[in-house]
């Protein structure tokens, strides 16, 4: 492939016709079979990729925004702190607190924590609603790459009937 100079040869595909000595017309025969048999072949290989390599890579995908939502919403976590004070806003207990200032920082302490409560649900709520959207988007689309290949075989099946009737319709 290289010469002398390490530059790439080009690579020319010469199609040769041979002409048959008894008649004028070109035999197109050889042609007609290779252009046939390559795309049995890339129909073929189409198919076999389509049902195989492409489904696992499909599956990775769905995996991959599963992976991404749940990391991205911190949803493990969320749900390990759910109950704890937001942004740590706490008010610290001292032994020489009054009877009111303890009651205020008990009552500021709670307010903390169900402010994080609520924060933390709605987080968790809308992570968990955009994996279920991704799920089902995910099992609609894998249905999907299932039947898009029967798709123009059904058609050609169909239009083909179509046209056979409508050649015999009185």
């Amino acid at each position: 492939m290289y010469n002398k100079n390490n530059r790439v040869k080009p690579v020319v595909f010469v199609i040769s016709l041979s002409v048959c000595t008894d008649c004028t017309h070109l035999r197109l025969t050889n042609l007609v079979y290779w252009i046939h048999r390559m795309f049995f072949a890339l129909l073929a290989d189409y198919l076999v990729w389509h049902y195989s390599t492409a489904l696992v890579h499909y599956i990775r995908i769905v995996r991959n925004w599963w992976w991404f939502i749940t990391s991205y919403f911190s949803l493990i976590l969320l749900c390990k702190t759910l109950v704890l004070p937001f942004h740590r806003m706490t008010e610290p207990y001292h032994r020489t607190q009054s009877i009111e200032e303890l009651v205020a920082n008990v009552l500021i302490n709670i307010l903390s924590r169900l402010v994080g409560l609520v924060v933390r649900s709605g987080t968790i709520i809308a992570g968990v609603s955009l994996l279920l959207l991704g799920t089902v988007a995910g099992i609609i689309g894998y249905s999907l790459w299932l039947i898009i290949p029967m798709v123009p075989i059904a058609s050609l099946t169909i239009g083909t009937i179509l046209l056979i009737n409508s050649m015999f319709a009185i």
